[in-house]
């Protein structure tokens, strides 16, 4: 029971690292790693039984109704992991960023495959919505950031709410949907502020105390409705939910793409996917191919290693 606990806890881990860069989707981990199906019924139970059960200090009755021997141990997980990890990625980022998109890519490509292993009817239908939803991930992924200054707290409130909704879809970057709505900086360096405030190295840091705990709100409330709705149509349209999910994944390898580049001369902050090779005759930088390609075959192995795994437990138990 213990071990099980520590995993889930270091599958939150995971998730949450992933949720702080933007492009890669916290929900993509959980799908590798096996946990999505239970991730969403246990958050979709977040309803009124368990807040009156809890208000009535029910906690056993509570603790059941959610699962919280999983839960807890993963959103631990998740939330350490953003405070501890947040500053790492964007160092990771800022200076080995070819590397990192290139492990993603992998991690996403290879996810792609076994997602649509998992659809048990290939039909017109499923083809149609797969289509959908590579189209649906590829366009969000082009569109352009807004320029976040002077947010109000009831708009930090609503980019919580729809990033939360977009980091349970796998392939779709909860993180990438606050850039988009220019709200990333200011959710970032309100987490940074958090860990100066815990660590006591700063003072004075309530204004983005606020900002974290509206944008926490946000996180919660579209984590009970959109969970509902994501659990309803897993139950109901399983392959369907699934080839979208493996649309999403496909389009979403559009924003991890390592190498990009200006060709706007005008706007150089529009960034165009390139070749390696296109890469280093435009920019006069290396492209690191070989980096590249180590890290996305490092990123492959581990979630083929992970599914490997998963199956010889499944057969284990069965057995």
């Amino acid at each position: 029971m213990i071990k099980e606990r520590i995993l889930y806890f270091v599958k939150g881990l995971a998730m949450g690292a992933a949720d702080v860069i933007p492009g890669v989707s916290g929900g993509t981990i959980a799908l590798i790693t096996g946990i999505y199906p239970k991730l969403i019924s246990s958050i979709s139970n977040l309803d009124i039984n368990f807040f009156k059960n809890l208000l009535k200090l029910r906690l056993k009755k509570s603790w059941y109704h959610v699962n919280g021997q999983f839960i807890v141990p993963l959103l631990a997980g998740i939330g350490l992991s953003i405070l501890l990890f947040s500053k790492l990625i964007l160092f990771l980022l800022e200076n080995y960023d070819k590397q990192v998109w290139g492990f993603f890519f992998g991690l996403i490509a290879s996810s792609t495959y076994l997602v649509s292993k998992q659809i048990k009817s290939w039909k017109a239908s499923t083809w149609i919505v797969l289509i959908i939803g590579s189209v649906a991930s590829f366009w969000i992924t082009t569109l352009t950031p807004a320029n976040g200054q002077d947010l109000s707290l009831t708009y930090i409130f609503l980019c919580g709410s729809f990033a939360i909704c977009a980091m349970l879809l796998p392939g779709v970057s909860g993180s990438f949907i606050l850039v988009l709505m220019g709200s990333y900086t200011t959710v970032i360096n309100s987490i940074k502020s958090i860990q100066e405030l815990l660590t006591n190295k700063s003072t004075g840091v309530w204004e983005d105390v606020k900002v974290f705990l509206c944008f926490g709100l946000g996180c919660l409330t579209g984590l009970v409705l959109f969970s509902k709705i994501i659990k309803w149509a897993i139950t109901k349209y399983e392959s369907l939910v699934l080839a979208l999910m493996t649309g999403f994944l496909v389009g979403s390898l559009n924003k991890v793409w390592p190498w990009k580049a200006s060709t706007n001369y005008a706007d150089s902050s529009q960034l165009r996917n390139i070749s390696p090779f296109g890469y280093e005759e435009t920019t006069g930088e290396p492209s690191k191919l070989t980096y590249v390609i180590c890290f996305a075959l490092l990123a492959i192995s581990l979630v083929i290693g992970l599914d490997w795994w998963a199956e010889r437990n499944k057969s284990k138990t069965t057995n």
